[in-house]
C-alpha cells in the first residue's frame, strides 16, 4: 500500500472516531454555553428524554434562554428574565437529577451573555479574562467557568 493510501485511511479513521466521540446531545455540546433555542434546544431535549427531573421541570418554567453542558451528568439552564441558573446533576447514569439553583444571575455570567436577547447583540465583555460562577448543590457547589461562550469547563468544589 502507498503511502498516499496510508494518510488518507488514517484520516477516513480520525474522522470516525472523532464523530462517535460526539455523538450524542449529551457529549456534543460539552464545555459551550449555548443559546436556549437550536443547538441549546437540542441539548435539552436530549437530557429531558432520560431525566424525568428536567422534563418537570421544563414544564413549568419553560425552556430556558441558555444551555450549559458540563457533561454527560451535569447541565445548567440559565433563566434571563426569571434571574436565575439552575443545575441539574445526576448522580448515577439514568439515574433522575437532583437540583441546585442560583439567583440572581452572577455578574460573570451574565458578562457572557448578549446585552439584547431578541438582537443578539454581542456582550460587552469588559476586558480580557475568565468568568465563573457557581451554583450550590448539597454540600457542594458546581464552578463553572468561560473564557468565551465556546470555551467553558466546570468542576465540583467543597463548600
Amino acid at each position: 500500500m502507498g503511502r498516499g493510501a496510508v494518510v488518507v485511511g488514517l484520516a477516513c479513521l480520525a474522522l470516525a472516531c472523532g464523530g462517535a466521540m460526539r455523538d450524542s446531545s449529551l457529549t456534543r455540546y460539552q464545555g459551550m454555553l449555548l443559546e436556549g433555542i437550536g443547538l441549546g434546544a437540542d441539548a435539552v431535549e436530549g437530557w429531558q428524554q432520560g431525566d424525568p427531573t428536567l422534563a418537570n421541570y421544563l414544564k413549568t418554567a419553560g425552556p430556558p434562554d441558555f444551555v450549559y453542558v458540563g457533561g454527560p451528568d451535569t447541565i445548567e439552564l440559565v433563566y434571563v428574565k426569571a434571574a436565575k441558573v439552575v443545575l441539574f446533576h445526576r448522580t448515577a447514569p439514568g439515574a433522575p437529577s437532583v437540583t441546585g439553583e442560583k439567583s440572581p444571575l452572577p455578574e460573570t455570567l451574565t458578562a457572557l451573555l448578549p446585552s439584547n436577547l431578541v438582537a443578539q447583540t454581542p456582550a460587552a465583555m469588559p476586558g480580557l479574562g475568565v468568568y465563573c460562577w457557581r451554583v450550590p448543590l448539597d454540600d457542594r457547589d458546581y464552578r463553572t467557568c468561560c473564557r468565551t461562550r465556546q470555551a467553558c469547563s466546570a468542576e465540583w468544589q467543597k463548600k
